[in-house]
């Protein structure tokens, strides 16, 4: 393995540059994951711009295979080449996923099946963390193994953004009516997610209430927001 890697980091002024720097030593819970996938969120420039300081990694979410194990991590955890997923706060604290190698806590990464890539399973942090916190924190949404909210309904604001896929298929596994927005040609896809009903952002409003019955919503979940 070598003693240095490339990476996003930030040098102030909302702004970062691709530097060499040491690769991340292990604390003992932790493991080492040579990165081959990082997704980008929205939270990424959010934090750069407003949250950051000088040396910190940019990026939250990647895939890639296990490099090194942390001496705590129990035996049969994780394994030396192991590929998975997984998540850290990058841009707060100088780890990140912005880059060739990232350390993190060996439970917050999961395996990935061999049917699934590394591009895919990379987009499985963030994204999906956001929508569980909005229903199952703050709306208190019931989860796949609890009695669902049978014939209620809910409206998620842009279906085909990577948290509004996530929540149109969390919200259908709850038991909710869902209803969806999307561009038209995307229409068919956020249906095939689990929406029950979609209509096109573009539309005028009467054939949005067509699609709602002219009823309110009690609750509303937008997917452009993280």
């Amino acid at each position: 393995m070598p003693d240095t890697m490339k990476a996003l980091v930030t040098v102030g002024d909302g702004s970062f540059r691709l530097q060499d720097i040491k690769i991340p030593t292990l604390t003992s819970h932790e493991v080492l994951v040579k990165v081959h996938a990082a997704a980008q969120n929205p939270t990424d420039w959010k934090t750069l711009l407003l949250h950051t300081r000088p040396g910190n990694i940019l990026g939250c979410d990647f895939a890639g295979t296990v490099a090194e194990i942390g001496t705590e991590v129990p035996k049969g955890l994780r394994n030396i080449g192991e590929r998975v997923a997984g998540i850290v706060h990058g841009g707060i604290a100088p780890n990140g996923a912005f880059a060739e190698y990232v350390a993190v806590d060996a439970a917050l990464v999961i395996a990935i099946p061999d049917n699934v890539t590394f591009e895919n399973a990379a987009q499985l942090g963030v994204a999906c963390l956001t929508v569980c916190q909005a229903f199952y924190q703050c709306l208190r949404l019931p989860t796949p193994l609890q009695p669902t909210f049978a014939g209620e309904d809910i409206l998620i604001w842009s279906g085909t953004s990577a948290t509004g896929q996530y929540a149109v298929q969390f919200a259908k596994l709850a038991g909710l009516r869902v209803i969806s927005t999307s561009s038209a040609k995307n229409i068919e896809f956020v249906k095939s997610l689990g929406a029950d009903e979609v209509f096109d952002y573009a539309n005028a409003l009467s054939a949005k209430k067509n699609c709602v019955h002219n009823r309110a919503f009690s609750q509303i979940r937008n997917g452009l927001y993280q």
